[in-house]
């Protein structure tokens, strides 16, 4: 009961409340019907706007707007629809999405294996067109060798024996190893060597029987009186008139009958033979060329050239030379000064310097104004070359430009045998400029080309081939910007140029040398893709990888290098390339392949003088690697094989390095003062100053570094300017180590509690590289000296300013923490003093 009564008061309380707020509620109704259509205007706006993005697609969007009417009004059945809708919109987009996804993929595939067939058919259409472009190249070159061979064999034919061997050598430069254009050489050779001995054997047989006849008339000799060599008395003698078919030579045949006479004496053989002889066999350069019987040839012929140049020594000697008259002298003269000629140049054919040149010598000394004179300067000259004299070598070559010009007709030699006279000069005056670059003398060599053509009158073969060299000149000189515009000039010449070729090709190397690298790159595959018989396409093809070298593209670099070495493994300056390969793969840290490649170099060009930059190189990579051992071996094969090269120089610190390594602080120390002493000079030397400081420290050797010290930094301040005169990027390695240098002198004097001292070298650190690693430590040192000599004042002022000048860093956290132990210990001080006066004062020191 109790509890129903409970239950009745409940409800009777309910209900009175309920009427209340009904009654409340009438009372208000004016009041709060204006916040009910607000309600509404917000929730119309709402759905308006959900609309509107239904109807641009934003379901997503339109779902959210909705969501915030559903929470004003719950029962909006306007919203719940909508947001149905949307829903199901929604699903049915997912559900055409996933559907086009699952298109799109089978689209894909299919277009991927269309496309995968497409580029099989291409690649298979390419390769047969490659075949084809192959075979219709080596028709080309078949049909081009074939008409050669065929033109020779008709110019053999009307015994036009040099047209003969043009084409001969035509066929050979299409087909080097072929054996019917060896075969047509040594027939053509053979049957000029057949025909000049029959025209020979026919002039010899002309000038017996006129001689003969002219013997059976005068059946007594016809005695002269003749003066002997520097006594003056008369004596008799046989004269030694000549027929008229008799004669001088141009192989020194030009003597008198008494010396025929003798040659067929000692010879013992008839004239003929003789005379035949001396008609083939003197004329060397002919002998020199023949592939049958070349040995033979040759013999014969410096038997004869031998002993006319003995008999006429002898009758030079013997005073016997007067009886003749002067243009017998003359043609005497000439045809020895000739004999001299061909056996020096046989030396020289043979590689046999010192010999040739003791024959040229004998008509630079005797037969001054013989026309051999210029071509025995000029081969003396180019055999100094060789030797490596070229002082020797440009005085030779200034005797043939000195030398009078000669008539064209009056050409010394046959055959080939020297140069024409002007083109001797021209070479002459090349080759001196030449020296002159060599010497790094581009000023006189320069003056050289511009006075050969301006002495060229109007010559345009000439003036294009010195304006290329002056171009060639510029870029040593390391002005590739008036180079390029003097090969852009040569080039605007067109293919008539014969220098049109070169100076494209040189131009290119230009533009890499300003860094112009795409414009390179853009010449070098016209090249490549031009004219298949263009001389430069193959190295075109490895500059094209060079221009990738030089922009420091080193991945693409060894892709292109690798590629024309692959596809021209027979250039000839391809070893210069496997320096930028290898060196490409050590930047790239592919260290094992870059060794691979320098060792090919070793082993493949030992004559190469690239080969101790290999070994230096390679040394390098194997220290890093940490085999020190191997190292060492290379260094060592550099010091036999190049002991003077630069790179030997550089090695002599490389050494001291493997020691430092191997922690052999001794030998370190040795080997960088001896390399320094051999090489003093460039930035391996310079850091060898800081490496030996190292050496010292390791060693304990106090005395020595403070010794050492006191020389080199009065020297290092010295070098100072020049190190500021240098580029930037190698100014700021040289000031790196040259105030390191300095920091360690004063970390020295510190640590030998010379403090005011050490203050000095840490400040110059501190204040004249502010920028450099070690200027925080040196200005936290200067605290430190301070403070170790008991100057605590001047150490807090100085641990403050590291402190006031702000950054992060150990030395300002340091700097700070001893300003303030410091501070701390001085405020002690004063309080002890205060209160323990005069006691804590003189305890307080």
């Amino acid at each position: 009961m109790r509890r129903y009564r409970m239950l009745s008061l409940v409800m009777i309380m309910v209900l009175s409340g309920c009427v209340m707020f009904t009654s409340r509620a009438t009372k208000s109704g004016v009041e709060e019907s204006p916040l009910m259509d607000n309600q509404t205007a917000t929730v119309q706006e709402y759905l308006t706007g959900a609309r509107k993005l239904q109807e641009e697609g934003q379901f997503p969007e339109a779902i959210a707007i909705l969501q915030k009417v559903l929470t004003q009004d719950p029962e909006n059945q306007t919203a719940i629809s909508m947001i149905q809708e949307s829903k199901k919109i929604l699903q049915i987009l997912q559900e055409q999405q996933h559907s086009y996804k699952n298109s799109l993929k089978k689209i894909r595939k299919k277009n991927s294996e269309r496309l995968s067939l497409f580029r099989n058919e291409y690649q298979r259409l390419e390769t047969a067109l490659s075949q084809e472009k192959e075979k219709k190249e080596n028709l080309d070159k078949t049909l081009a060798f074939s008409k050669a061979l065929y033109e020779a064999g008709i110019a053999l034919a009307d015994h036009d024996f040099e047209k003969a061997k043009k084409f001969t050598r035509k066929a050979m430069m299409i087909f080097p190893d072929s054996k019917e254009a060896s075969a047509m050489w040594v027939k053509v050779a053979k049957s000029e060597e057949e025909w000049r001995m029959i025209e020979k054997i026919k002039e010899a047989k002309q000038a017996q029987s006129k001689k003969d006849r002219f013997i059976s008339r005068t059946k007594q000799p016809v005695k002269s009186e003749r003066v002997a060599a520097g006594n003056g008395k008369t004596e008799k003698s046989s004269s030694r008139r000549r027929g008229k078919g008799d004669a001088v030579s141009q192989s020194g045949k030009g003597k008198k009958d008494h010396f025929e006479d003798r040659i067929q004496k000692q010879s013992q053989g008839d004239m003929e033979t003789i005379l035949r002889r001396q008609m083939i066999f003197a004329n060397l350069p002919l002998a020199l060329e023949q592939p049958v019987k070349a040995d033979f040839l040759e013999e014969q012929s410096l038997i004869v050239f031998r002993k006319l140049i003995s008999e006429y020594e002898k009758e030079m000697k013997e005073g016997s030379i007067l009886s003749f008259n002067e243009k017998e002298f003359r043609d005497y003269r000439e045809g020895v000064a000739e004999a001299y000629f061909s056996i020096g140049k046989y030396y020289e054919l043979k590689k046999n310097p010192e010999d040739a040149l003791q024959y040229f010598s004998g008509i630079t000394s005797q037969f001054s104004n013989s026309k051999f004179f210029p071509a025995a300067c000029y081969h003396s000259g180019l055999i100094y070359l060789t030797k490596k004299e070229p002082k020797k070598a440009y005085e030779a070559f200034e005797k043939v430009i000195d030398f009078p010009s000669l008539p064209q007709n009056e050409n010394a030699g046959r055959n080939g045998l020297i140069l024409p006279f002007d083109e001797m000069q021209l070479e002459s005056y090349k080759e001196m400029a030449q020296i002159h670059r060599d010497e790094k003398n581009y000023q006189s060599a320069l003056k050289l080309y511009r006075g050969l053509r301006e002495k060229s009158h109007q010559d345009s073969s000439v003036i294009d081939e010195m304006d290329l060299l002056i171009a060639d000149t510029q870029m040593e000189m390391g002005k590739p910007e008036i180079a390029y515009d003097l090969y852009a000039s040569l080039i605007k010449k067109g293919v008539k140029c014969r220098q049109y070729e070169k100076a494209r090709f040189n131009r290119t190397l230009a533009l890499i040398r300003l860094n112009r690298f795409t414009e390179a790159r853009v010449e070098l595959e016209d090249i490549m893709n031009g004219d298949r018989l263009n001389a430069y396409k193959m190295d075109a093809a490895y500059r094209y990888g060079q221009t990738y070298y030089a922009e420091g593209n080193h991945s693409k670099a060894i892709v292109l290098l690798q590629k024309a070495l692959n596809e021209s493994p027979d250039y000839k300056n391809k070893v210069q390339y496997l320096i930028y390969l290898a060196d490409a793969y050590a930047q790239s840290a592919l260290a094992d392949s870059a060794l691979s490649v320098y060792q090919q170099i070793i082993d493949k060009y030992e004559d190469s003088s690239v080969v101790p930059q290999a070994l230096y190189e390679s040394a390098k990579l194997l220290y890093g690697q940490c085999r020190y051992k191997e190292s060492k071996d290379k260094l060592s094969a550099l010091n036999k094989m190049a002991p003077d090269s630069v790179y030997a120089k550089e090695g002599g610190y490389l050494l001291g390095d493997i020691y430092l390594a191997q922690e052999k602080y001794d030998s370190a120390e040795k080997q960088y003062h001896a390399a320094y002493l051999e090489n003093p000079e460039g930035f391996s030397a310079f850091m060898s100053n800081y490496k030996r400081i190292q050496c010292f420290k390791k060693m304990g050797k106090n005395t020595l570094l403070l010794k050492y010290f006191s020389d080199l930094i009065p020297n290092n301040d010295m070098k100072k300017p020049l190190i500021m005169s240098l580029p930037e990027k190698e100014r700021s390695l040289y000031l790196k180590y040259f105030y390191k240098i300095i920091f360690e002198y004063g970390d020295l004097l510190m640590q030998l509690k010379k403090y005011s001292e050490a203050i000095v070298y840490f400040t110059r650190v501190a204040e004249e590289y502010p920028l450099g690693e070690d200027s925080s430590w040196s200005r936290y040192l200067i605290g430190k000296c301070y403070e170790l000599n008991g100057e605590k004042e001047k150490a807090i002022v100085q641990y403050q300013s590291i402190v006031e000048k702000g950054g992060e860093g150990f030395w300002v956290d340091q700097a700070r923490f001893d300003s303030n132990n410091l501070a701390w210990s001085r405020q002690f001080q004063k309080q002890a003093i205060s209160v323990g006066g005069k006691y804590a004062e003189g305890t307080g020191n």
